[in-house]
């Protein structure tokens, strides 16, 4: 390996020497593209301030912001000791209200360069979150920023110039840190273990690498899980630290563990496979399935909501963003697509919560919740007459969830607002919300049940009480059970039951079952199956109110629960009381209680997703993971619940076991939930011992009075939730947030590209096209702490300094429009008809874009330019030459598309295509106008795994006073670029030349005209890769990249390449007085085709093909060998 480096580096430093000595040059016509973000909220930033973090909020998000400071200094102190690093400096944590606020972001906000050397990122510590209504899921999100900010720290340090200097020499894969921080954001969870196990246990896993390429996240973190399982939780910080000392992670991996990564990833595979060989043991599904069409399982999401008459289930697909909601007939099979929405695009997560959606109780309506371009909208579908009807919420952020009441006019909402998620009763006719629940606890999949009169829903509340509450008393471990809220007492503290209490293990979607029976998903045995709950009410205790007969109206209140015979004097709580004299009144209230019976009703083999119920026609339906596919089940409600629930094996799966949450299966019995409160603040407990007083038929007297409990006799059934720390989280006042900048990346690199516009002045000797030299470039560049503004500078000099180039930009993209504003300054030394010349040009460029869709932008530029020639004075002649100036203004006009997702380096999966149309005019003569016009379209499109077809078609013309010539040949950015001298042009029709790619096979200029028109293909086969059965610890060979090729094409003048006044098909032989021209017949169509060979070497992309030219309809017998640095075509 050391001697592969040492090749390496070698070869870097030949060719360093060698341009430095001979000027590789290069021009080139680099096309940008890229994605966009589209703002349709104008956000008004503060920030609170604790301890070590700063959060930013907007309207509404304060609370949100004091959670995520909360819960990032919660957790700070266990990160730090677990990476064994301590923070340096403060973190800033940005919170958006919602997913669809965080997607308007400018963040990470970048498109592959094209050159890749040299990049080094210094930007801070920063951390951007949302909330989608649970807070468990932002607690994850937060834990997993603040881990990748402490390790990056530890890795790269803590300042710039730490930065600068580590980033250069260490190289870390993306699943690398993602597996990492994924996993010290949370170990393991049922959703993972789900998927894991269904990979293993449906196929014999091979490969580690194949694995990981498919589903990067969840392999990685299994990854992690793996090595702390068999060597500890010091593994993390050991990793970690050596990685640091060593710049190679499979060092580090080899020193801690004694393995490298093949082997570990063979220990991988056999670790999970013998920990899920047994898991299907005594499980099973579902025999019955509902036939989804086969094109459309890849994208189904655990969504489905069954049609009241059983007629017709719908579900949602989404496809990298692009989501589309269906039904299908379940008696023909039918798909009917009833909406589409969102767009496909790469995105790092996905918003997979929309649409949402309810059916009407008739049966004929579909209602689902969607959003458009920042608004939030609710649409009701009538299946009859196709008929669609639009309300748009606008005092909610998001709907999590929704329902239909048994009336057809109310739902019951699952809302965001003001950073909280709450229940809301909604009516559909007069269009007002009530507002049920009002709290910082999470309330989720809320619907109705006992004819409309009960609401079931999920929290994450520590108790049955409604109200508000301060967000530092929710629950540490934020896990969800069920409640049912009693419509009829609205606002009133019995309003709300509750149905379950499993700390650590969540219970979501509650559903009515059947008759008295509720039924809900638990993840109690580590598998997400469903259970049976039922309420029944019982006597509880009595309570006696004794009014005595004095000045003050003395009330005493005894609390008792068998009826005992005391007698008119008897002793209570060491107290004797007399009722034979002075009592007024006795008032006896008899109090009841809800006592809990549950019943486990499925032994699954995978977790349930998402389940509904239909009660008409008594069919239960379950979406399943199963086979590496996702499935809808029918069964049959099962009316035997309580006799189903006795025979049903719960045992808790291995993953559950390891959690010691749950260690033993679940025992069917009665619980209760709510504690007694009595006035004088005692509580009572809810297990109940018999008592051998003799019964009287008076009064009652309690079995367990207040002076005799003992809360230690208690022993809960389930494990008892953590108690939350009382440490006051001490914050300040909320502050105006004012426009900061951070460094953001600094460039210091080799590079021979084209800074700003590729079109170079035509000489006034007509000459061939001037290359770029092999340049030094800096360039730095800083930006705001919402990356909505940023400034960039630089300059580049050439290897052999003939001149140099300067640069300075400024752009806001805070608003939907976009605009930036860019000065270019470019010096080179040249020479016209053998003259030595000194070119100069200046340009000033404002930019606008307008961003239709992520994905669809239209951009506009307005410039103004000045071309300036100055003759070097070496004879007297060249000292009477005065100085050329041309000064041109002009505007151009762009439509870009790009949908692309990126697969590697180099490796794209979609289509790149843009329009364009610009026009130059001359400052001193306004008659004099040159007009461009063209496009650029590219494909890609994978063939097998990482292998990717890659296709381009582009084409440029131009008319006008002048003109712009188009010279054909060679690659961008070629290294040593070579020329053909068959110059046909004069510079009095020409302004400006540029270089029109790709043309392998020969040199530049081998065709040339105002208009040209190029096609290329490449299968681009990263072949060690795509082999190998482990990720590669080479850069090079991880980037390496066979890549054989074809081009075709032409430049020519007039109207198509065939015709005569194309000067290609013309020889001018001209003497005094006469003037020949000759027609040839020679064919303007060229074409190339060869090899290609791409990676990475000490950062910097290199390429190098081999190519013989087409010409004539012959072959070249001579190949033309190409160095270039950049990536595409």
């Amino acid at each position: 390996m050391r001697k592969h480096n040492s090749v390496l580096l070698k070869f870097c430093l030949w060719i360093t020497f060698v341009t430095s000595a001979f000027n590789g040059n290069a021009q080139g016509m680099f096309t940008d593209f890229g994605q966009n973000r589209v703002q349709y909220t104008n956000f008004v930033w503060s920030y609170i301030r604790s301890e070590n973090f700063d959060a930013y909020f907007y309207s509404g998000g304060r609370e949100l912001a004091t959670f995520a400071a909360r819960v990032a200094e919660e957790e700070l102190n266990t990160l730090e000791r677990r990476i064994d690093h301590r923070l340096s400096g403060r973190v800033e944590i940005v919170v958006y209200n919602t997913q669809q606020d965080y997607k308007q972001a400018n963040f990470s906000l970048s498109d592959q360069p094209a050159n890749l050397g040299g990049i080094t990122q210094v930007s801070g510590n920063r951390i951007f979150v949302f909330f989608d209504g649970n807070r468990g899921e932002l607690k994850r999100r937060i834990k997993q920023g603040l881990a990748l900010v402490i390790i990056n720290e530890q890795l790269f340090g803590g300042n710039i110039q730490e930065r600068v200097q580590n980033a250069a020499l260490l190289n870390l894969p993306d699943w690398y840190l993602n597996g990492l921080t994924s996993y010290l954001a949370e170990n393991w969870n049922v959703e993972n273990d789900n998927k894991l196990k269904d990979l293993f246990n449906t196929k014999h896993v091979k490969k580690f690498n194949r694995e990981l390429n498919k589903n990067p996240q969840l392999i990685a973190h299994s990854w992690w899980r793996y090595l702390v399982e068999k060597y500890g939780e010091d593994i993390i910080a050991q990793m970690v630290y050596i990685t640091k000392l060593s710049r190679n992670y499979e060092t580090a991996l080899f020193y801690v563990t004694g393995l490298d990564l093949k082997q570990t990833g063979k220990e991988w595979i056999e670790y999970y496979t013998e920990s899920y060989k047994k898991e299907d043991s005594g499980r099973y599904l579902p025999t019955t399935e509902i036939k989804v069409k086969k094109r459309l399982t890849p994208y189904i999401e655990p969504k489905l909501k069954i049609s009241p008459r059983g007629e017709f289930v719908s579900f949602t697909t989404n496809k990298m963003g692009k989501y589309k909601l269906w039904i299908v007939n379940l008696k023909t099979g039918k798909h009917k697509k009833i909406h589409k929405g969102g767009i496909k695009y790469y995105q790092k997560e996905i918003d997979h919560s929309f649409p949402v959606m309810a059916w009407h109780p008739g049966g004929e309506k579909l209602s689902y919740i969607h959003e458009k371009k920042g608004r939030l909208f609710l649409t009701t579908v009538d299946l009859i007459t196709k008929k669609k009807t639009k309300i748009e919420f606008k005092k909610f952020d998001k709907v999590v969830n929704l329902a239909y009441a048994d009336n057809g006019s109310t739902i019951v909402l699952s809302a965001i607002r003001k950073g909280q998620s709450d229940l809301y009763l909604f009516d559909m006719q007069t269009r007002k919300e009530k507002q049920i629940t009002n709290d910082p606890f999470d309330d989720l999949y809320p619907t109705f049940a006992d004819g409309g009169g009960t609401i079931l829903f999920a929290s994450n509340r520590n108790s049955d009480s409604l109200g508000s509450a301060s967000p530092l008393t929710l629950n540490k471990n934020n896990n969800l059970d069920i409640y049912a809220y009693d419509i009829e007492k609205i606002g009133q503290v019995n309003a709300l039951k509750r149905l379950s209490n499993t700390p650590y293990i969540n219970e979501t979607q509650p559903v009515e079952y059947s008759n008295k029976y509720y039924s809900y998903l638990t993840e109690y045995n580590g598998i997400t199956n469903r259970y049976a709950v039922r309420v029944e009410e019982q006597y509880d205790y009595t309570e006696l109110q004794i009014h005595h007969k004095d000045s003050i109206g003395t009330i005493d209140t005894l609390y008792f629960e068998n009826l005992v015979n005391k007698g008119s004097v008897f002793s209570y709580q060491g107290k004797t009381i007399d009722l034979r004299n002075n009592i007024l009144k006795i008032d006896t209230i008899i109090h009841y209680k809800d006592v809990v019976f549950t019943y486990p009703l499925t032994n699954f083999s995978r977790g349930i997703l998402a389940h509904d119920i239909c009660k008409q026609t008594q069919k239960e339906y379950d979406f399943i993971l199963s086979k590496k596919r996702y499935s809808i089940y029918e069964s049959t409600i099962d009316k035997r619940v309580e006799e189903t629930g006795k025979k049903t094996e719960t045992y808790p799966n291995m993953y559950r076991l390891k959690t010691g949450y749950a260690t033993k299966p679940f025992v069917i019995g009665e619980a209760i939930f709510k504690p007694r409160f009595f006035e004088d603040g005692t509580r009572q407990v809810e297990t109940i011992t018999k008592d051998s007083t003799p019964i009287d038929t008076f009064f009652f007297v309690n079995e367990f009075t207040p002076e005799n409990f003992n809360p230690q006799d208690i022993k809960p059934t389930f494990k008892t939730e953590s108690v939350t720390s009382s440490k006051y989280l001490k914050v300040t006042t909320p502050r105006y947030y004012y426009i900061t900048f951070f460094p953001d990346k600094l460039f210091t690199q080799l590079d021979n590209s084209v800074l700003n516009s590729y079109y170079q002045p035509i000489t006034p000797g007509g000459e061939s096209l001037f290359n770029n030299a092999l340049s030094t470039m800096f360039k730095y560049s800083i930006l705001d702490l919402f990356e909505d503004y940023r400034i960039t500078g630089g300059f580049r000099f050439p290897l052999n300094f003939s001149g140099a180039d300067y640069f300075l930009s400024y752009e806001t993209l805070k608003r939907r429009l976009d605009h930036k504003i860019t000065a270019f300054r470019q010096g080179r030394e040249g020479s016209a008809d053998g003259t030595l010349t000194k070119n100069y040009v200046h340009e000033l460029r404002y930019e606008l874009k307008y961003p239709i869709n992520p994905i669809l932008s239209i951009r506009g530029n307005v410039f103004s330019r000045w071309d300036r020639t100055i003759y070097k004075g070496v004879d007297n002649y060249t000292l009477t030459l005065a100085d050329e100036e041309v000064f041109w203004s002009g505007y151009k006009a762009e439509i870009v598309f790009d949908n692309t997702i990126p697969k590697g380096i180099n490796l794209l999966d979609g289509t790149r295509a843009k329009i364009f149309f610009e026009q130059y005019i001359n400052t001193k003569d306004e008659k004099i106008r040159l007009n461009a016009a063209g496009f650029d379209f590219r494909n890609y499109l994978p063939i097998h795994r990482n292998i990717i077809f890659c296709t381009r078609l582009t084409a440029n013309t131009s008319w006008g006073e002048r003109k712009v010539k188009y010279v054909m040949g060679g690659v961008d950015n070629w290294l040593f670029a070579k020329s053909e001298d068959n110059n046909t042009s004069s510079s009095n029709e020409y302004a400006f030349q540029a270089l029109a790619t790709n043309m392998r096979g020969f040199n530049q200029n081998i065709r040339s005209g105002n208009t040209f028109a190029a096609a290329s293909a490449e299968l681009r086969i990263p072949i060690a890769s795509y082999i190998a059965n482990r990720p590669i610890r080479s850069d090079f060979w991880n980037n390496f990249m066979i890549m054989p090729f074809f081009d075709i094409g032409t430049a020519w003048t007039g109207n198509n390449p065939y015709g005569d006044e194309n000067t290609f098909n013309q020889k001018v032989y001209q003497i005094p007085n006469l003037k020949v021209t000759v027609y040839n017949i020679r064919e303007p169509l060229i074409a190339g085709f060869g090899p290609g060979f791409r990676s990475k070497i000490m950062g910097y992309y290199v390429r190098f093909d081999v190519a013989w030219g087409i010409q004539d309809m012959e072959i070249n017998k001579k190949p033309v060998y190409y160095f270039s640095l950049v990536t595409d075509f």
